[in-house]
């Protein structure tokens, strides 16, 4: 998948939405191969993210993307429709490309 400048700029500009210390929830919907996630993930030590793509074969790359980094034991990867997903919690940050 083609990484472009507005993806790049989107991650390295998303703000954290609580003080540093404090921990929160990254919902990254239409994660394509997993790069938001992954800067998020990078960024944010105490982010925790969520990241949905309803392409199945984006999201076994996203997955294997994840599963290579340092933070792959804060991102989850899941396939499916936004529109029809259920989550067990709220999300403190939603990003998407």
């Amino acid at each position: 998948m083609k990484v472009g400048t507005d993806s790049v700029l989107l991650g390295a500009w998303t703000p954290a939405p609580v003080a540093d210390n404090a921990c929160f929830d990254v919902l990254d919907i239409g994660t394509g191969c997993g790069l938001l996630a992954l800067m998020i993930a990078q960024r944010f030590a105490n982010a925790s993210v969520t990241a949905i793509e309803i392409d199945p074969a984006a999201a076994d790359a996203a997955r294997e993307n994840v599963a290579r980094s340092p933070w792959a034991e804060r991102i989850d990867v899941l396939t499916g429709d936004i529109m029809v997903a259920n989550f067990d919690r709220r999300f403190d940050l939603i990003i998407s490309n």
